[in-house]
């Protein structure tokens, strides 16, 4: 009876050893997995951190590219713009170039008409001075009672008062006198000591000077739209040089966008720099 008592005592502190072992398992069963969430809780919070760092950057990023696209947006929008104005500009300048240079021409087509006919006229009054000095050469030849020499002399005077025009005629010292009583009257006399006198004059440089004044005037004039012309045609030419520099600056700021990395903004920059140096550049021109 005493054996079973201690067989049964035994038995229960075995039960009791083995159920404090089970607790000192579960007890570090439960550190284990209380470290083993501790460990997982700074793993999360670690890969929330990255995540949220991620995603903070890609934001930054992705308002880095809607910058650069706005920027470049507004820079080609800007180009485009100004471009036109260049082109607008050296289009009004064309305009006035050819509308000068054809007046030029027109204007040189009148000068070369009067000169042509400055020189017709030229011809005319030498035939006229030669025919009339030829009458009172023959004139002096004759005897003064011969009947020929007055009739000679008449028609000299006629040569000079009908055919001669008024620069010749006043070119050889004509009396003023004959030609206006001529004019008013109609008398053809020019007294005899004034066209013995005529034979030792000729036509002085202001004589063809006057004749050629008109078509000299219209040359003038021709040159004057020429240069006007030339100046528009080279202002032309400065508004199409900055539109060739508008176009380079598109050009800078249209490829940046090709690239994804931070030289993007390097080509911008160029851009926008050849942007705003042509824009300085066409304000200091000649607008039209």
């Amino acid at each position: 009876m005493s054996e079973s008592k201690t067989q049964l005592i035994n038995m229960a502190v075995e039960e009791a050893d083995e159920a404090r072992v089970a607790a000192l398992s579960a007890e570090h069963a439960a550190e284990d997995a209380e470290k083993a969430a501790e460990a997982a809780a700074v793993d999360a919070r670690v890969a929330l951190e990255k995540f949220e760092a991620a995603e903070e950057a890609a934001e930054k990023k992705q308002a880095s590219i809607e910058l650069f696209e706005l920027c470049t947006a507004i820079l080609l929008g800007l180009g485009a713009i100004f471009s036109g104005i260049a082109s607008h500009q050296g289009g009004l300048w064309d305009g006035a170039s050819l509308e000068a240079y054809s007046q030029a021409s027109t204007i040189s087509t009148q000068a070369a008409d009067a000169a042509s006919l400055a020189n017709a006229i030229i011809t005319h009054d030498n035939n006229v001075n030669l025919q009339a000095m030829q009458m009172i050469w023959q004139a002096q030849l004759l005897p003064r009672e011969h009947q020929d020499r007055e009739f000679l002399l008449h028609q000299a005077s006629v040569f000079y008062l009908r055919q001669a025009s008024d620069e010749a005629y006043t070119a050889l010292g004509l009396p003023e006198e004959a030609r206006k009583m001529y004019k008013e009257s109609g008398i053809e006399s020019i007294p005899e000591e004034e066209l013995l006198m005529v034979q030792r004059k000729e036509y002085s440089p202001d004589y063809y000077l006057a004749m050629y004044a008109g078509s000299d005037e219209k040359y003038k004039e021709a040159k004057v739209k020429f240069d006007e012309g030339s100046h528009a045609n080279n202002a032309g030419d400065y508004f199409s040089l900055a539109g060739v520099y508008y176009a380079l600056s598109l050009f800078f700021a249209g490829i940046g966008l090709v690239f994804k990395t931070g030289m993007r903004w390097w080509f911008f920059s160029v851009g926008s720099f050849i942007f705003v140096a042509t824009t300085i550049y066409m304000y200091t021109l000649e607008w039209a």
